[in-house]
């Protein structure tokens, strides 16, 4: 290796390391509530023993469990799983370049830069975010970051043509999150058929792994489709639960941006004057079938209305949809300027980008303004580009410029977030502490938004909105328990079943305590006290009150 070499590997490898730390050192956040519960258990299997959601209900993400529960064996359970987060984005990072290498060939450090450097500019909580609350990766350790990695590996092997090891990426995908075991095949699939394949052997080649993996998971994947429940077990899921998601009509204005970013892609392949390499075009191909999946699955749920094309969650693609126009885009640029020939193309690449401006900006977020403010400077570069200017500086000097103001926003916060990795969860309120002093196997019913309490508490709960099943059976039965604790027969949103639980009686306490077994009712402050006399107050402070319900009480006379 030349010494040349040698600087930009580092270099690489270090601008890797700093985009990882853009998005913090987190632990024991958001999705993290439901997904690290079982390996909680695993290392300490005292907890959560009378918590049907984690003794009971299908672990649907049994791989991740398996390797949270190795890190949280560790003496610091909060760095491992804050550094493993790390490690995956920065490998994600250096994914990012090797796609750049392959679509931009000598100037692919400068592609990198602006590939890496618009995520960390736009926003610091998700990279790549999309359609349907979807994102490439979260900024903490959870299933489906392990899943994207996977796919973005196997994405890179096949624009390489490296089709068995992109199977095997594919399928280490599905081993940690299902739902790429449904998707990957297709994509991939597909992304053949549009670059026109010489032979049937490396497609088969490329999706002979995923099948194994699907052998292996095919019992969980039965268990959704064949359960008797499924049509209502989807209705609740979908349409209750999670509409964010799957419901493409409640969140149809974030398909412009989406669109938008699709429309970059197209200026890039309009711009390409000279013959496509077999990468790019493979890469070309990979673009085009992410496109075609996410706009079919999106006719089908909105023109039309087909449940189980929803419940495939299609639109999980739509960020790789964002990178790959990106990768695109930011490859096209160094030598852009001067592919395009007339002035009529001109116009038309010109007008492209002004309609991509419009849709990824017309939403008033700071990743749209981020968008805006790339393709204002894009549009600069390929105009000066057509006056002879070169632009490879000016894209090194973008992406640098958008790299920089993303770790001066993002790194100021990583040191405190290191300082509490090592602190207790339960620091985070009064009542979790508390919680903990309680008997180990209590049961608490907590308010449906609460969905911290088990992972804070170390305590079992009835239910929180937040942490659902998958199973249709299970899903009814969690949709059952949301009604039991918000004194509801149909709950139709986290609101109602928040403003539900508030109204807590003392009817309500018996049937939780001869149904569930419950030990501990938590509510919020300020609550009428004298609305449960009948038991006492085990712990209050300005946020929460909670009672001991352990022993019954005398019920009022019903009206």
């Amino acid at each position: 290796m030349t010494r040349a070499a040698r600087v930009r590997a580092a270099s690489v490898l270090a601008l890797s390391a700093l985009f990882a730390l853009v998005y913090g050192l987190r632990y024991g956040v958001h999705n993290q509530h439901t997904y690290l519960l079982r390996a909680a258990r695993a290392v300490r299997p005292e907890l959560f023993a009378r918590d049907w959601l984690v003794v009971q209900a299908t672990d649907y993400h049994p791989a991740f469990s398996a390797l949270a529960a190795l890190l949280m064996a560790t003496r610091h359970p909060g760095w491992a799983l804050a550094l493993a987060n790390v490690a995956v984005l920065a490998t994600a990072a250096l994914l990012f370049y090797r796609l750049a290498r392959e679509a931009a060939g000598p100037a692919a450090l400068p592609t990198f830069l602006l590939v890496i450097g618009w995520p960390a500019f736009a926003a610091q909580h998700e990279v790549f975010g999309s359609v349907a609350v979807s994102a490439l990766f979260a900024n903490y350790f959870v299933p489906a970051n392990l899943g994207s990695l996977g796919l973005l590996a196997a994405l890179v092997l096949h624009v390489r043509g490296r089709f068995l090891w992109a199977g095997v990426a594919a399928a280490a995908a599905g081993l940690f999150h299902a739902n790429y075991l449904v998707l990957a095949p297709p994509l991939l699939l597909l992304a053949h058929v549009v670059h026109r394949p010489t032979g049937l052997r490396p497609v088969a080649a490329e999706l002979a792994p995923c099948a194994l993996v699907l052998l292996l998971r095919l019992p969980e994947l039965m268990a959704v489709g064949l359960d008797p429940l499924a049509a209502e077990g989807r209705r609740i899921f979908m349409t209750i639960r999670s509409p964010h998601h799957y419901v493409p009509l409640t969140f149809l204005r974030d398909f412009v941006p989406f669109f938008g970013w699709q429309l970059l892609g197209v200026v890039a392949w309009l711009g390409v004057g000279k013959p496509e390499t077999p990468p790019a075009a493979r890469l070309r191909a990979l673009f085009v079938a992410v496109f075609v999946l996410v706009s079919a699955a999106t006719l089908l749920t909105t023109v039309v209305d087909v449940p189980a094309v929803a419940q495939l969650y299609v639109w999980r693609l739509a960020p790789f949809g964002v990178l790959l126009a990106l990768v695109s885009l930011a490859a096209w640029l160094p030598e852009g300027a001067s592919q395009v020939g007339s002035w009529a193309r001109r116009g038309i690449v010109i007008a492209l980008l002004a309609a991509s401006a419009l849709a990824i900006g017309w939403r008033a977020e700071p990743g749209a303004r981020a968008g805006v403010l790339l393709l204002a400077v894009t549009t600069a570069l390929i105009v000066a580009g057509w006056f002879g200017l070169h632009s490879s500086t000016a894209v090194w000097s973008l992406g640098a410029a958008l790299l920089a103001l993303g770790l001066v926003h993002g790194l100021p916060g990583v040191r405190a977030e290191a300082a509490a990795l090592d602190l207790p969860l339960s620091r985070e309120e009064e009542l979790y502490g508390w919680a903990q002093t309680t008997p180990v196997g209590a049961l608490f019913a907590i308010p449906p938004d609460l969905d911290g309490f088990r992972l804070s508490a170390e305590r079992a709960a009835v239910v929180d909105w937040k942490s659902t099943p998958v199973v249709p059976s299970e899903v009814c039965e969690w949709y059952r328990r949301v009604g039991l604790v918000a004194g509801l027969s149909d709950v139709t949103d986290l609101d109602s079943a928040v403003r539900g639980y508030q109204t807590m009686g003392p009817w309500r306490i018996a049937r939780l305590r001869s149904e569930l077994g419950v030990d501990y009712v938590v509510l919020r402050s300020p609550f009428p006290r004298t609305r449960l006399p009948e038991y006492p107050v085990a712990f209050q402070d300005e946020r929460f009150i909670v009672f001991d319900v352990r022993r019954p009480a005398p019920l009022p006379t019903r009206r």
